[in-house]
């Protein structure tokens, strides 16, 4: 919430907490009552680009290093 309110709005990592926190539960739930662990890849996150995303810059580097302009 705070990424969007921001100015420029910033770019932010996301992901289903509703869904992270029952596979959460599930395998704590799993541990008390077996004792087994589950070694679990988490989902992938998603990249929300906003306002603070520089466009990608084509052609060759500059000379001066990787000095950019503020956005507008």
């Amino acid at each position: 919430m705070l990424c969007r309110i921001g100015h420029p709005p910033l770019t932010a990592l996301s992901r289903n907490v509703a869904a992270y926190g029952a596979k959460a539960a599930r395998h704590l739930l799993e541990l008390v009552t077996t004792g087994a662990t589950v070694s679990e890849q988490d989902t992938a996150t998603l990249l929300v680009p906003r306002g603070s995303t520089a466009t990608l810059r084509t052609g060759p580097a500059s000379s001066t290093g990787s000095h950019r302009e503020p956005r507008q």
